[in-house]
């Protein structure tokens, strides 16, 4: 992978009349793959994120997974990277998912500097796939090279950048799953906008008053922050989350869920996704 991504640089840099090109390492830039979640059966799109501090030309990723548990069927450009035609994706190596993306005009085509998805894999949980956490893992081929890549707009240098790793949540594997069904008195709404990226509503419908809490958890199950505790009047109730914990501290992008619960214990759980 990494050596089709140097020859488009190569390629580029012929262009533009250069002599030389390199090879750093960063510790600004970074890919990484947002956390999911999904039942098995569920098509589930995957994203590729790309914080960047300089004009990209160019990216490179491979990507491991458990075959026995997903099956990669497509993988798509996005907005910032519309103008970049993607290659390889054939899904033909074992449990590894590699493609690369760039412009024959990677001057005018560059992504800017920023952050946000520059990719997206569209991942099938398969049916036999057993609940749990299932890692999806930036990996190079060997220890001498480097297959997760980005390419400067003059195809003049190579750049390693930082490498977020992420995971697929497949069923309730957490505890945070529903403890009975939430009676019909109660209807927990999907959030809005979702996914988000400062702030996010969280609407719940109530019959009659009542006592309720409603909380968020991690991938893992653990309590992030509770956002409302009390009392509630008939009809709808709008509460607000900032994507911040209980300690004031902004939380990292991925999956969450958010739960439901009444004063008897009743329970439901919904999932969001925050994006940063």
């Amino acid at each position: 992978m990494s050596k089709m991504l140097s020859l488009v640089a190569i390629f580029v840099m012929l262009i533009c009349s250069n002599s030389a090109w390199g090879q750093i390492f960063s510790y600004d830039d970074t890919l990484s793959i947002p956390s999911e979640i999904g039942d098995p059966g569920d098509t589930i799109l995957v994203s590729i994120d790309l914080l960047n501090t300089f004009m990209v030309g160019g990216f490179a990723v491979r990507i491991s997974y458990d075959s026995s548990a997903f099956e990669p069927i497509a993988v798509d450009t996005t907005s910032r990277s519309a103008n970049f035609e993607l290659h390889g994706a054939d899904f033909q190596v074992p449990e590894i998912i590699e493609y690369f993306a760039t412009s024959m005009h990677p001057l005018q085509n560059a992504i800017p500097a920023g952050s946000g998805p520059v990719a997206v894999m569209t991942l099938v949980i398969k049916d036999t796939a057993p609940d749990g956490l299932y890692d999806l893992a930036f990996a190079d081929e060997d220890s001498t090279s480097y297959d997760n890549q980005l390419s400067d707009s003059l195809g003049l240098t190579l750049i390693i950048p930082i490498l977020v790793n992420g995971q697929i949540v497949v069923g309730s594997p957490t505890g945070v799953e529903d403890d009975k069904p939430v009676p019909e008195s109660f209807m927990l709404l999907q959030n809005y906008p979702n996914p988000f990226n400062q702030q996010t509503r969280i609407s719940f419908n109530s019959a009659s008053s009542g006592e309720v809490e409603l909380e968020i958890f991690d991938l893992l199950g653990r309590r992030v922050t509770t956002v409302f505790s009390g009392l509630v009047d008939e009809g709808k109730t709008v509460v607000g989350w900032d994507g911040r914990s209980a300690s004031g501290e902004d939380v990292p992008s991925g999956v969450y869920y958010y739960r439901l619960r009444t004063a008897e214990g009743e329970s439901i759980v919904r999932k969001m996704t925050l994006l940063k």
